[in-house]
Order: C-alpha cells, then structure tokens, then sequence
C-alpha cells in the first residue's frame, strides 16, 4: 500500500510539473530593429532633452544609414552641424517604446564625434542606456560606454536581464568621464522579446494545480490510514 501510495504521488506530482515549467517562463525570440527604417514596427522613437538650454521635447531627425539624431529647442535643424544626440545644450536622449517587453543585448550607431574628427564641440561618443522601472516609476541606470565608435566598431554589447517596454538612450551623462562634446546617430537596437504565455492556461493556473495535486496526496494518504 505504501508502495503504491508512493507510485501515486511520483506520478501527481511529476505532471503537476510539467504543466508548471511549461509555462514558468515566456518564450522569447531574438529581434533586431532597425530604427532609420521607413517601415519600422513593434516600436516608436521620440526625443527628449534634459538640463541646459534645449531641456524639453525634441525632434528625432532621421538621416538614413548616418542613424537617427535630436534636435533641441536650443538648436536649429536648418543649420550647419551633426544635429547628433549629443550632451551640447542639454542631454539629448532617444526613447524607444516597444509594443512588448524588451530585454536589449547591443546598440549599433551610425555617425559619432569619436570616428568623425570634423566637428570640435563633438569630438567623443560616450553613450548611457536606462530602462524605465515601472514598479518604481522611474528609470533604471543599466549601464555606461565609453567610447562607441572607436572601441566597438560601433556595436555596442548591453549586459542586462531587465525586461522593459521603454527604454531611454542618451548622450553620456555621468561622472567617470568627461560629460561633454558626447555625440552619436543611433542605427539599430537588438534584444528579445518577452512574448505573452500561451493561451489557456497561465502561471497562477499551474501553481493552483499543484496546491489540487497535493490536497489529492493528502486525501490519499488519510484513506490509506483509514484502512490499515
């Protein structure tokens, strides 16, 4: 009796596993977006800049394969310069809201002070990247780098499991490195996808199960004592 009782809850407790690891966790499939696209989906671009001069709503402008820029009220688009998201006159930044949550793994740029040589208000290309903390209500440092362009062949690797739809990329703005003259176009971002879990049965469903299989395990073993 205890051998089969044993037999009963290997085998209750075995299924109640499965349908709990499948869906543990969502799946997740490895996306590029290639931000200068004219037929660009599953995320929007817009500009903001903070502190100095320009601080406020900015303007994406695209410029094809040099990535996308910012202007700032402090600036005009119709005059000579980068018009790069850069830290002159404010801290411009570019923010990404995905239609899903995203965890991104490298940023490629475009044109930057670092490679370029030709503009002396910009002439380095440290970046920042954030993801918004919905939790908390606020953004969440992932990381600083140093110089894009040049170090990384103007790929640069993220490190982070934050899954977020909002994401923010900035001009660098921090205190290991010169904040300023910090200028790069923005090309494409990588990462994946947390997708929704399967139709049916969610993660709640599955834990309810396994309180069903072990409320059985205990009726099971109170008859076997009842019996004995």
């Amino acid at each position: 009796m205890n051998i089969r009782l044993t037999c009963f809850a290997t085998r209750l407790i075995a299924s109640a596993a499965v349908v709990a690891g499948g869906f543990a966790g969502s799946a997740q499939a490895a996306t590029t977006w290639n931000l200068t696209s004219s037929t660009l989906s599953g995320v929007s671009v817009t500009a903001k800049t903070t502190g100095g001069t320009g601080a406020g709503t900015s303007t994406v402008m695209n410029y094809g394969s040099g990535g996308l820029g910012v202007v700032n009220s402090a600036e005009d688009a119709s005059m000579t310069g980068p018009h790069a998201t850069d830290n002159y006159n404010g801290v411009d930044a570019l923010v990404l809201s995905f239609s899903q949550a995203v965890s991104l793994s490298s940023m490629t740029i475009g044109w930057n002070g670092t490679d370029d040589g030709q503009y002396t208000a910009y002439n380095d290309s440290d970046m920042s990247v954030y993801a918004y903390n919905s939790s908390a209500a606020a953004w969440s440092l992932v990381g600083h780098y140093n110089d894009v362009g040049a170090l990384s062949g103007n790929t640069q690797s993220i490190s982070s499991s934050i899954y977020s739809s909002s994401w923010l990329i900035s001009a660098y703005k921090g205190t290991t490195w010169s904040s300023t003259n910090d200028a790069f176009k923005l090309l494409s971002v990588a990462g994946t996808v947390l997708s929704t879990p399967p139709t049916g049965v969610s993660e709640p469903g599955s834990l309810a199960l396994l309180g069903l299989g072990a409320a059985g395990l205990l009726a099971a073993r109170r008859k076997s004592l009842a019996q004995r």
